[in-house]
Parts: C-alpha cells; structure tokens; sequence
C-alpha cells in the first residue's frame, strides 16, 4: 500500500487560496470601488456572491469605505449589502457569549 501525505493544515480563510478574493481585500483596503464593482460583475453563481460578500464583510475599516460608496451611489444596492453584511459582522465582533440577563 502505498505511503499516505496526509493533509496540511485546514484553510479557514478563502482569500488564502483564492487570488481573485484576495486581489478584491486589496481593492477594499485601496477604496478602490471600481475593482469591487468589477469583481462582482462576473459573478452568475449565488455561492461565490456569497463567498465573495463574505471577504468583503470581514475586512477589517471597511465599512467607512463602503458607507461612502453607498452615499456616493444611492441608487447601487451592492455597496448597501455589503456593508449591511459588515456592520453584522461588527455586530457578531461585539457580542460576547453572555446572555442578556449577564450584560
């Protein structure tokens, strides 16, 4: 039988192993609106949006440039969901495992 590699180390976090998602954190830590527009352009599969939504909502500052995108292009949904998405995942951020009896 032969010998078995076993597996590396699992990967949590997808803008590790994808270099789109990874070049799209780089174009929200650049305010870079047009590559994040341009990124979810050419997705067609609502499990990549997600995914991509999801890089997006856990980059760190984002959501300054995402508010401004939204107030600068009120008639765009994209820049409202995402940083709808990130000011949750603020919220999941400040929210301790307590109850709110415990708060």
């Amino acid at each position: 039988m032969p010998a078995h590699t076993p597996p590396g180390r699992p990967v949590f976090e997808p803008a590790d192993r994808i270099p789109a998602l990874a070049a799209l954190r780089s174009a929200v830590r650049r305010k870079d609106w047009g590559a994040v527009a341009a990124a979810f352009d050419g997705l067609d599969d609502e499990d990549d949006r997600t995914l991509t939504c999801r890089v997006v909502a856990e980059t760190d500052g984002s959501e300054v440039f995402l508010r401004q995108a939204a107030e600068r292009l009120p008639r765009d949904p994209l820049p409202r969901s995402l940083l709808a998405d990130r000011l949750v995942q603020i919220g999941w951020g400040i929210r301790t495992a307590h109850r709110a009896q415990h708060a």
